[in-house]
């Protein structure tokens, strides 16, 4: 679940304009399928203010009543000439940190008490804290005793705010289902603080920013990551009071710009040893083992390590402790769990939104927007059913993945 903006020309500051999209992947078809934008299928299409007020009762209104019909009675098709029945159930919720909290119920305030949907840490102590108390987690256990026993005050010092309707079903909970997305923890989040930061030392090393910016902008990007140039980073005379945040970037150029700048800083001649380059080159490791498509559990063990250290030094420096870079603590449970997180992460769910605003924007009528858009999706979904019947429609999907990964300076066979 997520919130985009379609018609509104002054952007995502416009939050009348907003949509609610539900998405839906199925996990059982082949990642090279799930992660096309055209088998990420759609639930629900609305206007943001109509539903995120009582989230909790649209969903037991229209989605709650489908999830169960497909966790009781399957779907059921003929193959071969022989019928088969497969039973759907909800495995995981992917949304940022607000739209997590309204999904389960939790509460909105993430400079309180509570931030953290998974542990019970408040915005202060999280501030100074670099290793997870595990008798600070939640549990279903204990979620289920207040919601069944305890009274409001008990019920909002936990965090919770209405009773999540989704654990009505059979195999699903709130408390144990945790999933995480580091696509909003850092790429959203903790790396938009981090780089104006590491750029301010830089520039108190001896480093001017146009010389920083020309390396940025003169590294020659290929193949993917130059399909969206990097821009000159821009910061203000004075550092605000909450803080210098990288602007113009989005969560792909900001992953890029994180993952290179090593290498840019380094063929422009630029050598740092400041704190922040030092803390900046603890994280790259932590980025290498969450963008692995396969991990051990002795890379878990690693990377848990690797998580406290970095985030003691980040403290150490006077880093802005949100609970974002603090939800790297509870990365090594999920991916014991699930694996690695790049299937977890909500990059593809973002590039969904990108059909939707498409539509909008060359539409002239604005009446029901997300009926038209929800239809224009089904009529979409239809064709790629089309597709799908083809006997050898997993042999095209692997060319068309093939001549996209082909790189510029590669000779085509």
């Amino acid at each position: 679940m997520d919130e985009f903006t379609t018609s509104c020309p002054i952007g995502n500051t416009a939050s009348i304009y907003k949509m609610a999209g539900f998405y839906i992947r199925l996990m059982n078809l082949p990642l090279d399928m799930i992660s096309q934008l055209d088998h990420i299928m759609l639930a629900c299409l609305a206007h943001a203010v109509d539903v995120m007020g009582d989230l909790q009762e649209i969903i037991r209104l229209i989605l709650l009543p489908q999830l169960k019909k497909l966790e009781l009675e399957g779907i059921t098709f003929r193959y071969q000439g022989a019928e088969k029945n497969f039973k759907v159930i909800l495995y995981r919720l992917s949304a940022d940190n607000l739209g997590f909290h309204q999904l389960t119920g939790l509460n909105r305030c993430f400079s309180g008490n509570n931030p953290c949907w998974m542990c019970t840490e408040t915005a202060e102590s999280l501030r100074t804290i670099w290793c997870l108390n595990v008798r600070r987690n939640r549990s279903r256990h204990h979620y289920d005793h207040l919601i069944s026993n305890g009274n409001d005050e008990q019920r909002l010092a936990y965090g919770i705010k209405s009773d999540c309707c989704l654990n009505e079903l059979q195999y699903f909970h709130c408390m144990e289902n945790f999933s995480v997305d580091y696509m909003h923890d850092l790429h959203d989040g903790h790396f938009l603080r981090l780089i104006p930061r590491i750029v301010r030392d830089a520039i108190d090393a001896g480093f001017p920013l146009p010389i920083i910016n020309n390396a940025i902008v003169g590294f020659g990007l290929v193949g993917n990551d130059g399909n969206n140039p990097l821009r000159p980073i821009y910061l203000p005379a004075q550092i605000p009071e909450n803080g210098d945040n990288l602007s113009g970037y989005t969560a792909k150029t900001c992953g890029v710009l994180v993952r290179l700048f090593p290498l840019m800083l380094k063929c422009a001649g630029i050598r740092l040893h400041t704190p922040s380059w030092l803390v900046f080159m603890k994280l790259q490791r932590i980025i290498d083992i969450l963008y692995a498509p396969s991990i051990t559990e002795a890379t878990i063990l690693m990377f848990n390590t690797l998580v406290e250290a970095y985030l003691k030094d980040y403290i150490a420096i006077r880093g802005k402790m949100t609970v974002k870079p603090h939800k790297l603590l509870h990365y090594k449970a999920v991916m014991e769990e699930m694996g690695p997180l790049r299937h977890l992460a909500t990059f593809r769910y973002e590039g969904k939104h990108s059909h939707f605003k498409q539509y909008a924007n060359v539409n002239r009528c604005f009446k029901n927007l997300q009926t038209t858009l929800a239809d224009k999706n089904e009529l979409m979904f239809a064709r790629t059913l089309m597709k799908m019947k083809a006997r050898k429609f997993l042999n095209l999907i692997l060319l068309s993945l093939n001549d996209r990964c082909q790189f510029s300076w590669l000779p085509r066979k």
